[in-house]
């Protein structure tokens, strides 16, 4: 008797053990380089097939970006034993922001899945690590910013108006076109800067990170654009742009630049200079013009607000509704009702009626209805209001009837 209970408790474990999801935690990389690409990736496979999406809550680190990808879980399955196991591959995209060593903890996942006498099993997988590290190499410690990609190439464009005088303003756009990190390791390459000759306003910054559709592999598009106004006439400079970044491939630091922006600018003729005070005083009278508008434009809501509220365009655009929207037709009359409130209140007869009609149409949403029994039950209902409430005594009743 004791063998057979011993044998019973060891099958229902082997059971318990066999129905208990495969699960596995791997990074593709041990070590990488700061700012590389590297991939965990998560395995999760059932005897069976699952019968809920899993959830994965997204990793986390202080020094850590972490790069959503479209293709970032997809089915998979795999032999076990003989046996086709079913289940899902998640993958997470981390790019280390510093060296060092990183310990990534996989939150804790429930899996639901079809046991193997055709019942729903529940099994919550517990938390996972995985750990990596994070290094610099030595030709690229000396960097200021540290920048470590396989390739970086620039692109700069002025667009200007022509011809250049006192006044304008262009617009300088500086293009980064990476691969092999991300853009958020860039620096600002268009500072802000104050001369006799011209400002140069604070740039716009714009980062996109994501990964390639063919080789999976990372980059990076970073634009930045600067709007440069221009104080004096003549020959005017502006300072190129230069920036190092560290060669994983050729172990060595590259350096790219772009060259000097020379403008010829122009002296304004008196005809430019009276077309300017045209626009001036234009923009003047602009800017009257809309203080002017606002209090126009509140005077036209109002009016639009009284007329969209008012009884005959609710009647009006629930009737028209009550012929192909029953739910927007249903608003539509509540907001209706409002307004016969205190007609409704004082006829009992047509306060059932009102009732009625708001029934019938909570009903049409779910379940089909004449449309043209509800516009012609509609119709004679506002009849009946708009008649009793014309209805006023020409002469008042006696206070003493005999």
């Amino acid at each position: 008797m004791r063998v057979l209970c011993v044998v019973c408790l060891l099958l229902s474990v082997f059971n318990c053990i066999a129905q208990t999801p495969d699960v596995s935690v791997t990074v593709s990389n041990k070590s990488v380089y700061v700012g590389q690409l590297n991939q965990i990736k998560v395995t999760i496979l059932v005897p069976t097939w699952l019968t809920k999406p899993l959830y994965f809550n997204e990793v986390e680190d202080v020094n850590l970006i972490s790069l959503n990808s479209e293709k970032s879980a997809f089915a998979y399955s795999k032999q076990i034993k003989g046996k086709t196991w079913s289940g899902v591959i998640k993958e997470f995209n981390v790019i280390p922001m510093k060296d060092g060593q990183f310990t990534i903890t996989i939150p804790p996942i429930d899996v639901h899945f079809m046991g193997e006498h055709q019942n729903t099993i529940k099994h919550t997988i517990a938390a996972q690590t995985v750990t990596f590290s994070a290094t610099i190499p030595l030709k690229a410690k000396s960097l200021s910013p540290l920048i470590i990609a396989e390739n970086i190439t620039l692109n700069e464009q002025i667009n200007a108006p022509d011809p250049l005088i006192r006044g304008s303003v262009l617009e300088r756009i500086v293009t980064l076109d990476i691969s092999g990190t991300s853009g958020i390791f860039i620096p600002e390459l268009l500072s802000e800067m104050s001369t006799t000759q011209f400002k140069a306003y604070s740039p716009n910054l714009k980062v996109d990170d994501r990964q390639d559709a063919r080789s999976s592999a990372l980059i990076s598009t970073v634009t930045q654009s600067q709007s440069v106004l221009l104080l004096e006439d003549g020959n005017i400079n502006l300072t190129g742009i230069s920036l190092n970044y560290y060669q994983p491939s050729s172990d060595t630091v590259k350096t790219i630049k772009s060259e000097i922006t020379r403008l010829n600018v122009e002296k304004a003729s008196r005809s430019t200079q009276q077309t300017w005070i045209i626009i001036v005083f234009i923009s003047i009278c602009l800017v009257g013009l809309l203080i002017f508008r606002e209090g126009f434009v509140n005077l036209l809501s109002q009016i639009k607000h009284r007329f969209t509220t008012s009884e005959w365009y609710l009647y009006y655009q629930c009737k028209q509704a009550l012929t192909h929207d029953h739910k927007h037709a249903l608003l539509l009359y509540l907001k209706w009702q409002a307004h016969w409130q205190a007609t409704l209140c004082e006829n009992h007869l047509l306060w059932q009626n009102a009732k009625q009609l708001q029934s019938n149409l909570e009903q049409a949403i779910y379940f089909e209805k004449s449309d043209s029994q509800l516009v012609d039950e509609f119709k004679q209902l506002r009849l009946r209001l708009t008649a009793l409430s014309s209805k006023k005594p020409a002469t008042l009743d006696p206070l003493n009837p005999k």
